[in-house]
């Protein structure tokens, strides 16, 4: 598994269905989280695909 970067790992976790974002010591719940407005998931899947 390659690893990826925050902002590019939040990207992959907002714009696919993984429930958990595991980040150094912090963790971020999918149920916890504000809905994304606006998100262009189109692009941030074309870029966690490449990965």
């Amino acid at each position: 598994m390659t690893a990826i970067l925050g902002g590019s790992a939040f990207a992959c976790f907002m714009a696919t269905n993984t429930d958990v974002l595991v980040l150094e010591n912090h963790v971020l719940l999918r149920g916890e989280l504000p809905a994304a407005t606006g998100h262009r998931v189109d692009e941030d899947l074309a870029r966690c695909a490449s990965d």
